[in-house]
């Protein structure tokens, strides 16, 4: 994570996305929110939030979060006796197609079979479960939120398993698209089991188009200050 750094004056286009931002999410709080007390803590968090955006200089992603643990390529020469060897960072026979299938970065792109096992089996599981006789709340997490959160899960395997191959900002969008949509649906899930009923459900829709938004800004403009 880089510094992070001041400025005494906001832009001009800071103040006009602080504004729309500050409209769009204080009429959602306002219309949605009945308890007091939610209602001056979420007012309180888009201040802070809207005073991080008009203060911070923008913050770029750092290429070295790209630079993985493990390097090695992983070659399966299925048309030879060797079953398959790893090979050092930018191996020569690597780069040479006819010795075989090549896996880069082996060890971060494999490990996302493990997130695909777990999006397949919590999505296999809603759909053998007998929901039954449940109330409001419980349904719409059940029929709702899961759902959302496991189509994430199996997203985020297939769009991370890309990043990780090829490693850049391009491809990172396609890792955080889905683990964005992924957060906030458990984030609801949670605020529909501990706050106010239909708190949720109802921020459910805003907060996923917030987070989506949040990823797209910083693939245009290389700022992660609304993605942070």
């Amino acid at each position: 994570m880089p510094p992070v750094k001041f400025r005494r004056k906001p832009s001009s286009e800071s103040v006009g996305g602080v504004l729309a931002f500050v409209i769009c999410t204080c009429r959602v709080a306002l219309t949605t929110v009945q308890d007091k007390m939610l209602l001056v803590s979420l007012l309180l968090m888009i201040t802070l939030v809207s005073m991080f955006f008009l203060f911070v200089e923008p913050i770029t992603q750092q290429q070295a979060y790209h630079n993985f643990a493990d390097k090695r390529l992983f070659l399966c020469a299925c048309h030879s006796s060797s079953e398959g060897l790893f090979l050092p960072p930018n191996s020569e026979i690597g780069r040479n197609r006819s010795a075989g299938f090549v896996i880069p970065n082996f060890g971060d792109v494999v490990s996302n079979s493990v997130i695909l096992i777990g999006g397949l089996s919590g999505t296999i599981l809603l759909c053998l479960n007998d929901i039954g006789e449940v109330d409001e709340i419980r349904y719409w997490q059940l029929e709702v939120c899961l759902p959302i959160f496991f189509y994430s899960t199996i997203a985020i395997s297939f769009g991370s398993t890309y990043y990780h191959w090829n490693p850049s900002n391009q491809t990172l969008v396609w890792d955080r698209l889905p683990m964005t949509v992924a957060f906030v649906s458990i984030f609801c899930y949670i605020l529909e089991d501990y706050l106010e009923q239909g708190i949720g459900s109802t921020l459910l829709s805003p907060l996923i188009f917030i987070g989506v938004l949040s990823v797209l800004y910083w693939n245009w403009t290389d700022d992660l200050r609304l993605y942070a």
